[in-house]
C-alpha cells in the first residue's frame, strides 16, 4: 500500500496484491443436496487492487462543558473506496472456514460520508481526545456482478448493480462502552432489508456483549 498525502485536507492511498493458499483438502460443488469434502487439494490464487480517496474533510472546533468533557471537534469526512478482487479460481471447492476463505472476485467503488465526534476533558492534564461518536452513510456500486457461488441446477438471480444505503451509527461516551446501530436500506423496493444492534461493556477483567439482527431479504422470482 501507498499513502499519499501531500495535500493537507485529502487522503489517497492506493493498495495492491495477491494471495495464494494451498488447501488440502476441497469440497464438492454445493448442490440442493449441500456438499461434502471430496479428498482432493486445491490451489487458489487471485490479485486484489484498491484506491481509498479521504477528503476533502472539514471539522469545527467547539468549546462547551458536558459531563467529563470540556472541548469538541466536529469532523465531516467524505470517502470513496475502489475495490477489484480478480474471479478466484476454485470458488465452489474452497472449504469456508473464516473471511480469508470467503472472498469473491469484486468490482466495485463504496462512496460514503462520515461524521465523527470527538471529545477532550479540560485542564492541562486531560487525557487525549477520544471518537465518542460516528455517524456513516453509504453505498456500493458494483460495475460488474459479483462472484457467487450458486448451488448446482438453481436458477441465478443477479444482484442489482446499486446496492442499498446502508447507515452505521456507533457511541462509545466511555471507553467501557460502546453502542452499534446499522441499517440497510434497498430504494428498489422502497423497505429496510437489514437491522443489527450490538452492546458491550467491560468493568476490570470482566466484559458483557449483547447482540441483535434481523434481515429481510428480498425474494426476486426468475
Amino acid at each position: 500500500s501507498l499513502p499519499i498525502k501531500d495535500i493537507p485536507w485529502l487522503s489517497l492511498t492506493a493498495k495492491g496484491g495477491g494471495r495464494l493458499t494451498w488447501y488440502s483438502d476441497s469440497v464438492t460443488p454445493l448442490t440442493t443436496a449441500g456438499q461434502e469434502f471430496s479428498g482432493d487439494s486445491l490451489t487458489r490464487r487471485y490479485g486484489e487492487a484498491g484506491l481509498s480517496i479521504v477528503g476533502p474533510s472539514f471539522s469545527r472546533i467547539y468549546d462547551f462543558s458536558f459531563g467529563p468533557f470540556a472541548k469538541w471537534k466536529h469532523i465531516i469526512e467524505p470517502r470513496v473506496d475502489y475495490a477489484y478482487v480478480s474471479p478466484v479460481n476454485g470458488l465452489a471447492r474452497v472449504p469456508l472456514f473464516d473471511e480469508i476463505d470467503s472472498v469473491f472476485g469484486q468490482n466495485a467503488v463504496t462512496y460514503r460520508l462520515v461524521n465523527r465526534l470527538l471529545a477532550k476533558g479540560g485542564g492541562e492534564n486531560a487525557p487525549s481526545a477520544q471518537e465518542v461518536a460516528t455517524l456513516e452513510v453509504a453505498q456500493t456500486y458494483n460495475f460488474e456482478n459479483p462472484q457467487t457461488a450458486v448451488a448446482s441446477g438453481t436458477a441465478i438471480v443477479e444482484p442489482p448493480r446499486r446496492g442499498p444505503f446502508q447507515g452505521l451509527l456507533r457511541l462509545a461516551p466511555v471507553p467501557a462502552f460502546h453502542l452499534d446501530a446499522q441499517v440497510a436500506y434497498d430504494t428498489s423496493v422502497s423497505r429496510m432489508t437489514s437491522f443489527s444492534f450490538a452492546g458491550g461493556a467491560n468493568w476490570g477483567s470482566e466484559y458483557a456483549a449483547l447482540t441483535w439482527t434481523a434481515s429481510r431479504p428480498v425474494i426476486t422470482t426468475p
